[in-house]
C-alpha cells in the first residue's frame, strides 16, 4: 500500500479545523464526532484520511464535549459553547494563530469523506483568499473550504461578531473566492436516516 503523503501548496503543511460542536438535534442529540461506520468514528475517518495522504501541520477539533481524540489532535471550543460554526472557526483559528501552516482547511465532522477534496481545493486556491466546495446538489459548502490563513483571520476580523451567524457570511467577507465542484464526498450526515444510507466514497 502506498503511504506517501502529498505536500499541499508546497509549504510547511496545512492546518485543519474540524467543527464538532453543534447540538446535534437532528441526530437525536448523538455526538456526531463519535458516530461510527464499520467500527470507525467519524473523527477518526477524517484524521486518518488527512494524515495518511497529506502533509498536515496541526489539527484542531472544536467541541465542548470530552471524548478521546486521535493522538496529537488539539481540542478547543468557543466560549460560551454552541455559538455556531463561525464562532467555532474563530476558536479554531485562534488556536492555530502561531502554527507554521499558511493554509487552513475547514471541515465539518459530519462529512467524514470531505477531506478527500483537499487536492482540488488546494489546486484552485492559488492566490485567492478561499476555495470553497459547491456541492453536487448546487449548494455552497462553507464548511468544506481551504483558506489562506491570513485571509481567514482578516475575514473573521471584519465581522461585527462571530456568534450565531451563518457560515456563508464568513465566505462573503473574503474578497477573492473560488468555487470547486463537489464530487459527493462533501455529503454530510446529520440525521439517522442519512447515516443509514451512507456508503463511504471509494
Amino acid at each position: 500500500m502506498d503511504t506517501k503523503r502529498t505536500s499541499i501548496g508546497g509549504g510547511p503543511g496545512i492546518d485543519v479545523i474540524i467543527l464538532a460542536g453543534g447540538h446535534n438535534s437532528r441526530m437525536g442529540g448523538r455526538d456526531k464526532a463519535q458516530l461510527e461506520r464499520d467500527g470507525l468514528r467519524f473523527i477518526d475517518c477524517i484524521v486518518a484520511e488527512l494524515r495518511s495522504h497529506y502533509e498536515v501541520s496541526e489539527i484542531v477539533v472544536v467541541t465542548p464535549r470530552e471524548f478521546t481524540l486521535p493522538e496529537g489532535v488539539v481540542r478547543t471550543c468557543e466560549d460560551p459553547a454552541f455559538g455556531g460554526p463561525v464562532a467555532g472557526i474563530a476558536a479554531g483559528a485562534a488556536a492555530l494563530r502561531n502554527t507554521p501552516g499558511t493554509r487552513v482547511l475547514i471541515l465539518a465532522v459530519d462529512a467524514p469523506d470531505a477531506a478527500r477534496l483537499l487536492p482540488a481545493l488546494s489546486a484552485a486556491l492559488a492566490d485567492s483568499d478561499v476555495a470553497v466546495v459547491r456541492s453536487t446538489a448546487g449548494f455552497l459548502e462553507p464548511l468544506c473550504a481551504l483558506w489562506n490563513k491570513d485571509s481567514l483571520l482578516k475575514a473573521l476580523n471584519t465581522l461585527p461578531n462571530t456568534r450565531d451567524i451563518a457560515a456563508k457570511r464568513l465566505i462573503a467577507a473574503a474578497p477573492q473566492v473560488v468555487q470547486v465542484a463537489g464530487t459527493g464526498a462533501e455529503q454530510d450526515y446529520d440525521t439517522p436516516e442519512s447515516l443509514s444510507r451512507w456508503r463511504p466514497e471509494g
